[in-house]
């Protein structure tokens, strides 16, 4: 893309976002909604923060990091400051790439929000764009909020950023970048540490890699 000023064409640079989802709790191992609560990471979430850490540390080698980004929630950070010892950057948060408030729902397991919100649960599978849950937030507000937050970071002087954020925060902000129906947004998969890289030119974009978390095997690629 090359646009125009006083007759000369000038080459609009291309930006590279590393956007990660937040390493392994005790939570996820046990299936309980997490939301906003704050929980920390597990051993098993250190070791896959610190073989993502290796692959980026690689990566930077050929071209360096200049950003990181993170949710101001514990588990985000706390990966984040592994990844960042590792690129040689200081953690910047930011806390509109929070996760979802799924309110009372936090701490229970599915079958536990079956029995004990069987309406709302009902409610939210009807429509799991507009539904809150008690005392939560909707995906439709936490939409508005990741755009908010990412449209900051868009505005910052970076070449290749490094944004460690959670599913339902990271699938909001792709599912406007890329035209996708929010309310099937479950059926993406988004693992602990698995990255997503979205390449930006302009209004362009491009979906480099999804989800990729073959560094959890000693498997990643350096890209």
């Amino acid at each position: 893309m090359w646009p125009r000023g006083a007759g000369i064409l000038y080459p609009v640079p291309v930006r590279t976002l590393y956007l990660v989802r937040h390493a392994e709790t005790i939570w996820n191992r046990s299936g309980r909604y997490q939301g906003q609560t704050d929980v920390p990471l597990s051993e098993e979430g250190y070791r896959q923060a610190r073989l993502l850490a290796s692959r980026l540390a690689r990566r930077a080698r050929r071209e360096p990091f200049d950003a990181l980004w993170s949710s101001d929630l514990l588990r985000a950070r706390q990966t984040a400051a592994v990844l960042g010892e590792a690129l040689g950057l200081a953690v910047r948060v930011h806390p509109g790439l929070r996760e979802m408030d799924f309110g009372a729902w936090e701490g229970l397991t599915y079958a536990e929000i079956e029995r004990s919100f069987p309406e709302n649960l009902e409610a939210y599978r009807r429509d799991p764009v507009h539904t809150r849950p008690p005392g939560g937030e909707c995906f439709a507000e936490v939409v508005a909020r990741v755009g908010a937050a990412f449209a900051d970071i868009l505005g910052e002087e970076w070449r290749r950023a490094v944004v460690v954020a959670h599913g339902a925060s990271l699938k909001g902000w792709l599912g406007t970048l890329f035209g996708w129906d929010p309310a099937r947004r479950r059926r993406l998969l988004m693992d602990n540490t698995g990255l997503t890289i979205v390449r930006l030119q302009g209004e362009q974009a491009r979906l480099v890699t999804y989800n990729d978390a073959s560094h959890l095997e000693g498997e990643g690629e350096e890209g």
